[in-house]
């Protein structure tokens, strides 16, 4: 069952022209609008798209994290899922009780109680009333604050309220939780016990969307990280954490867009421990989009901007019309830590080379679940590449 579906979401918002850089002459074409009629005058306002054709969906129990840079339109995308606002087209849908914090404090009524905050929002939630109680208890024992029951929640400190309203909001018995970034607030304990809530809240079946920037809390809670600029999704990464032997873990995101140039495409990027549990396997498609293509694909394994290595295929492969390539990269062969891994390629049409090449499409951490022994040496591996077509294996 999808919880949320975004299908095609624009939202634009009109700005006033702005008067202090136009022409005195174009200044007064503007005034005499104004003065003329209302439709005239909107035609002096210049349109600001702050999100472009957006569309995704989330299934019930998923946590997904929305990241990217300032303005990239993560709190605008967030306030029309939590029904703060109207998307100027397209369609969303959020099923099931929401509970939303876009930015601290906001709710609060500065002259409630906070036990009536609380009363509060457990009535707009529809809790049940037996389990009022312990709703409220919960809040105050996330928020820190069990002395201040009684008192308004404008004589609390700054810090108190912050701490009050996101407790709210994370304890909330409800179905979706929409949150903007508001993980900086409080000490690291009370960060530590907001984290500790979202993960509850996802194991007993709710549905997360946030936006932060915090790697530790994405590492946490989130799935699935959906990177946005300039208003539209660039990158759906799933993480996968999946144990391993040789006493580790093996955790990855994949960025799964597509690389192409005008010869040829790579798609479908899926990375999995292999069936023997012996390796990391590394498979991807070969679409040729013009006849009498090859390709030979690679794979750059990088840590910090160091190349480790290039684990390249032998040969050049003519591509079928689905053809998929796969690297089994041993799971003892790196250390300990974090890396990249690039998918580069060279595509060659009438004995032309047509490269491919994105960095970091797969970020790959390895982490010691127990103790590892430390070593050092050359790093030289020989890694075989496999290649499968619509009849089976065939290289």
């Amino acid at each position: 069952m999808l919880a949320i579906e975004v299908d095609k979401l624009s939202r634009e918002f009109e700005d006033p022209v702005n008067l202090s850089a136009t022409s005195a002459p174009d200044a007064l074409k503007v005034f005499a609008a104004l003065l003329a009629s209302e439709r005239r005058a909107r035609k002096m306002l210049t349109t600001t798209r702050a999100l472009t054709d957006i569309s995704f969906s989330i299934a019930a129990g998923a946590a997904v994290c929305l990241s990217g840079p300032s303005g990239s339109g993560k709190t605008i995308l967030l306030r029309i899922l939590a029904g703060a606002i109207a998307p100027t087209s397209g369609r969303a849908i959020v099923r099931g009780r929401t509970s939303r914090l876009l930015s601290p404090g906001e709710n609060l009524e500065p002259t409630e109680t906070v036990a009536e905050s609380i009363r509060r929002h457990a009535a707009e939630l529809r809790l049940a009333k037996p389990t009022r109680a312990s709703f409220e208890q919960e809040v105050l024992a996330l928020a820190g604050i069990e002395k201040h029951r009684d008192r308004e929640t404008r004589q609390l400190s700054s810090g108190m309220r912050l701490r009050l309203s996101v407790a709210l909001a994370l304890t909330a018995n409800a179905d979706v939780l929409i949150i903007d970034d508001i993980f900086g607030v409080g000490d690291i304990a009370f960060r530590q016990q907001c984290i500790d809530a979202l993960v509850r809240f996802k194991q007993r079946g709710g549905t997360i969307l946030f936006a932060t920037g915090d790697q530790e809390i994405i590492d946490h809670v989130a799935d699935r990280v959906l990177s946005m600029r300039g208003g539209q999704i660039i990158t759906d990464s799933a993480r996968v954490e999946i144990a391993a032997t040789a006493g580790r873990s093996y955790g990855w995101e994949i960025s799964p867009e597509r690389i192409e140039n005008s010869v040829a495409r790579i798609s479908n990027l899926e990375v999995a421990i292999s069936d023997d549990g012996e390796a990391l396997s590394i498979a991807m498609d070969g679409v040729a989009l013009e006849p009498d293509v090859s390709l030979r694909p690679a794979i750059d394994v990088l840590s910090g901007r160091t190349l480790l290595f290039r684990a390249l295929h032998s040969r050049f492969e003519p591509l079928a019309r689905a053809t998929r390539f796969q690297l089994r990269l041993p799971l003892g062969m790196l250390p300990v830590g974090a890396y990249e891994l690039g998918v580069t390629a060279v595509a060659l049409r009438d004995e032309v080379a047509h490269p491919l090449k994105a960095r970091g499409s797969v970020l790959l951490e390895i982490k010691a679940a127990g103790a590892v022994k430390a070593g050092v040496g050359l790093l030289s591996p020989t890694l075989s590449w496999e290649r499968f077509d619509q009849a089976g294996l065939t290289t």
